[in-house]
């Protein structure tokens, strides 16, 4: 309800009030017909598309995400570190702790915002995505650097990888760099055994190794 009215019955023709509410009244988890009218009038409308109030509650959330990211699209005020109350499940002691959300000046994005109107875009179209949209994905964060990733922590070299000489113990304190996430996809090896001249030209072409971290023309932050 909405200034005094409920939306529903602005943004809903009769007709689609009607199938609407027989769709409701077939809901098993609504026993009552009191509470199947209560459910049809507790739907707000977004954008003209009726929407239930949980929907209204989570586009309209300013809280953050793990990484600092909120859901409502003019909420774009950073994030602060913030103090956490907790109970150790090992001594059962009530304690606190402040929890720091990725420093903006070290990610990829060239934005360097964590909350802004694009970081809120491309995080949404990566939930919607997953899991079937993989390759846009991995597209949109090799062109811009979002959603936010995390970098993880390893406990030694990564020897005989791609990564081998730029993903250290400690490379994880320096913030997001192309060469800790993979770029592309190597060459087969057919093209390098058939036509050598043409591998050579492709490679020239990349303007790098023939590795996975080697960023592609249209992704070079």
């Amino acid at each position: 309800q909405v200034q005094g009215k409920y939306i529903y019955e602005d943004c809903l023709s009769k007709p689609q009030q009607r199938e609407l509410e027989s769709i409701i009244e077939n809901r098993s988890d609504l026993t009552s017909r009191t509470q199947q009218v209560a459910a049809i009038k507790t739907r707000q409308c977004v954008d003209g598309i009726p929407s239930l109030g949980f929907e209204i509650a989570y586009l309209n959330s300013e809280d953050y995400n793990r990484v600092g990211t909120s859901v409502k699209f003019t909420h774009t005020t950073e994030p602060t570190n913030m103090t956490v109350n907790y109970v150790d499940g090992y001594t059962n002691e009530a304690k606190t702790m402040t929890y720091q959300y990725p420093d903006a000046s070290k990610i990829l994005y060239k934005g360097k915002k964590l909350n802004d109107q694009l970081t809120k875009i491309i995080t949404q179209k990566y939930i919607a995505q997953t899991p079937y949209g993989a390759l846009e994905m991995w597209t949109d964060h090799r062109r811009l650097g979002l959603p936010f990733f995390d970098i993880p922590a390893n406990e030694a070299i990564f020897t005989g990888t791609d990564m081998e000489n730029s993903w250290s113990t400690t490379t994880y304190q320096s913030g997001q760099k192309q060469t800790i996430y993979p770029q592309r996809l190597r060459y087969p090896t057919s093209l390098r055994n058939a036509d050598p001249n043409g591998y050579a030209t492709a490679i020239q072409l990349l303007g790098g190794e023939d590795v996975t971290i080697s960023p592609l023309w249209w992704a070079q932050h």
